[in-house]
């Protein structure tokens, strides 16, 4: 992901979470904003973390909020996103494949 697009996700997922920088946060963002990317691109047909639409920018931060938020309770029950995020992941896994289908 390149340096813009990391900067430009990072400020989103702060007004979004409503994140004000604590010292610890400095390193901690970039890293959940990274395994996200990592994880779209793994779930989501021919994703570009660079070239972000803004269905998947909406998934990308509410995630970010999510892992922020949970990161005590991380791996236990309540580690599951919540329905919205689930049903737009879902959404951008299943387009490319509908496209494919319909060809």
């Amino acid at each position: 992901m390149k340096d813009g697009t990391k900067h430009k996700l990072l400020s989103l997922a702060k007004a979004y979470a409503r994140i004000d920088y604590a010292d610890d946060d400095r390193e901690l963002l970039p890293l959940l904003i990274d395994a996200t990317a990592q994880t779209m691109g793994e779930l989501i047909p021919n994703f570009n973390a660079d070239e972000m639409t803004p269905r998947q920018q909406l998934l990308a931060i509410m995630t970010v909020k999510h892992l922020y938020d949970n990161r005590e309770k991380y791996g236990t029950a309540q580690d599951k996103l919540r329905g919205a995020a689930s049903s737009i992941l879902l959404s951008e896994m299943y387009e490319g494949k509908e496209a494919e289908a319909s060809v």
